[in-house]
């Protein structure tokens, strides 16, 4: 999809106030557990204490990490998210993890936030991987385009796999602002990889579209099959309950 000019203008001035608005604190303070353990190799948890955020390396890969935020280092190239916002930059595979699911990806850029009971996984480039949680060992793997996101949530007791969503657009203002508070390479930079952003947010919200187009065709057609299998039935009861009614007349009058 192209970007017309009053579309790009106003995503430029929505991003220009952004980056001059959103506050900007670069405290790199941090609570590591053991003290000092992210320079060693082993597990490692860090913390970000309100109005703190953090750059790390990972391996070859860099994360940042938002206010309020708890990731544990399980290995160069696995962190687990306890709570909070990461961003990942990966020049080689990495994976972030949580009791409902991972997120992982070969090479590119994504997101991971978590609530209490849900993680979301936003995908800015390459192709982000969610792997659910499941009690029966099943290996399923769902894919998010770049510029989607998707959630996962609480392993279901009925069938022991964990809930998750459908891929969306990345909501644009949100992750814009997000973005702006945790760029730390300069405002002209920040406007320019937010505009070839903004391209691919296009195109994947029309693919997105496609995705949902989709999967209502296949629920009206599974209703419609539900319909048909459930007049069939129906149509099987009424045969046989006259098929009943009449051997009954033929016992009563014809004895």
């Amino acid at each position: 999809m192209s970007i017309d000019g009053a579309s790009l203008g106003l995503l430029l001035r929505l991003m220009s106030a952004i980056f001059v608005f959103v506050i900007d604190v670069r405290v790199h303070a941090k609570t590591e557990e053991p003290e000092k353990c992210w320079q060693s190799e082993g597990p490692c948890a860090v913390q970000t204490s309100r109005s703190e955020k953090l750059r790390l390396v990972l391996g070859e890969n860099q994360i940042v990490l938002d206010e309020s935020t708890i990731v544990v280092r399980l290995d160069k190239s696995q962190v687990r998210l306890l709570a909070g916002t990461l961003w990942v930059r990966a020049e080689t595979a990495v994976s972030v993890l949580s009791e409902f699911g991972t997120f992982s990806i070969l090479k590119g850029e994504f997101w991971v936030s978590r609530t209490q009971d849900r993680v979301t996984g936003s995908n800015v480039a390459g192709t982000l991987l969610l792997k659910p949680r499941s009690k029966n060992g099943a290996d399923e793997v769902l894919e998010i385009a770049a510029g989607l996101e998707n959630w996962v949530g609480r392993v279901q007791a009925s069938g022991g796999r964990a809930q998750t969503g459908v891929p969306m657009p990345i909501p644009l203002k949100t992750h814009l602002v997000r973005w702006a508070h945790l760029y730390t390479e300069g405002r002209e930079r920040f406007l320019k990889e937010a505009e070839a952003f903004y391209a691919l947010w296009l195109e994947a919200s029309v693919e997105a579209a496609g995705i949902h187009q989709e999967l209502v065709k296949r629920k009206l057609a599974a209703i419609d099959e539900d319909r048909s299998r459930t007049a069939e039935i129906n149509r099987k009861v009424e045969a046989r309950n006259r098929e009943l009614v009449e051997m009954l007349k033929r016992r009563v009058f014809d004895p």
